[in-house]
């Protein structure tokens, strides 16, 4: 008899911790489509890809999908100028939110370069996001120039883990990430590490990968790609290829 009243009790415990239980999703893309010297920026220590016209309709694309599921939350940008132009390219299809630029999201850098300018400093000023993108809030801790230099794997891998952590930890209600296709498999390789069974594939132009994360363990519960809900296979590219 008290084995049997032990056991109800349980099943209840899981009941209502199951309805009392909240969640948040994480959205991850990759830039619109970029690549044509056609579409180049420059300034002062770089010159910058710019979507291409395409690149451009994925992102409204992908904007237009975000609202159609009520997404409602803060934008954290990789500060590379493709990035930053996805992210507005879907925020205008987006009630007005927050939209922050986040150096840790930013693409894998190579170890060599024979520009002249050191890696480190190729990447856009203070001033030059905030005159190109003036919705975009540049932390005040934001070091300038931004650009990190000869990382490794597991360097990458650490950035990433301590993004996804703290903003588990210090932030509220759904996020939005844009960033690049080299960062994607590490925010997978992350969230497997909490439970996650995403599968490794290939990040497409503006895919949007979604994971859904118990507030109270901080584990993965819901993985997806919704890449194919918005973009049909004529929109499907990764760059110019």
């Amino acid at each position: 008899m008290l084995k049997k009243r032990f056991f109800i009790f349980i099943q209840i415990f899981v009941i209502l911790a199951g309805v009392f239980s909240e969640t948040r999703t994480f959205y991850f893309t990759r830039h619109g489509q970029r690549g044509d010297p056609a579409y180049q920026q420059k300034f002062e220590k770089c010159v910058e890809d710019a979507l291409t016209p395409k690149g451009q309709k994925q992102a409204e694309f992908l904007g237009e999908y975000l609202n159609s599921i009520k997404f409602k939350g803060t934008i954290y940008i990789s500060p590379f100028y493709r990035t930053l132009q996805t992210a507005e390219g879907a925020a205008s299809r987006l009630p007005e939110m927050k939209k922050i630029a986040e150096p840790r999201l930013q693409e894998k850098s190579k170890n060599k370069d024979s520009s002249g300018i050191k890696i480190i400093e190729r990447c856009l000023t203070k001033k030059e996001i905030q005159d190109n993108f003036p919705d975009v809030t540049v932390p005040d801790g934001m070091k300038f120039p931004w650009r990190f230099d000869n990382e490794t794997k597991k360097d990458i891998d650490r950035r990433i883990a301590e993004l996804i952590d703290e903003c588990i930890s210090n932030t509220e209600g759904d996020l939005f990430f844009v960033c690049h296709g080299g960062i994607l498999p590490v925010v997978i390789r992350c969230m497997r590490k909490r439970g996650s069974d995403f599968e490794h594939r290939k990040a497409w132009n503006c895919c949007l990968y979604a994971f859904t994360i118990d507030t109270e363990t901080k584990r993965v519960v819901k993985a997806e790609d919704l890449t194919k809900n918005y973009l049909n296979d004529e929109m499907i590219t990764d760059n110019m290829k």
